[in-house]
């Protein structure tokens, strides 16, 4: 018995542990406002070169919101990877929302 547990504990310190870090996230939420042309949520997206995930939030009250987010989730997120969509039952005041492993930005600092 204590064989076994100096067998674990050495192959405990054998096995090489890799380094775990966690991922940044960025959030860019698309609220309903009369005035669409505010360019708020570009500002929000242009701050998301170096995060690694993506939350994106788009109201539905706008008329393209759904296309709107298909464009986004196009541009902006890593299509090799899975995407999770929300899909919304009823309209009224709800979002269309996504999450997303945000795509390498060329200008993306290492």
């Amino acid at each position: 018995m204590k064989k076994r547990y100096i067998f674990y504990f050495l192959l405990l310190i054998i096995i090489p542990l890799k380094d775990s870090a966690s991922a940044n996230w960025c959030k860019a939420i698309y609220p309903y406002s009369k005035e669409a042309l505010d360019g708020n949520f570009q500002k929000q997206l242009s701050l998301c070169k170096n995060s690694d995930n993506l939350f994106l939030s788009i109201h539905s009250n706008y008329d393209n919101a759904l296309h709107l987010l298909h464009t986004s989730i196009a541009s902006f997120c890593d299509l090799t990877k899975q995407v999770i969509k929300s899909e919304i039952k009823k309209t009224g005041s709800s979002f269309y929302s996504s999450v997303c492993v945000f795509r390498r930005h060329k200008l993306r600092e290492e």
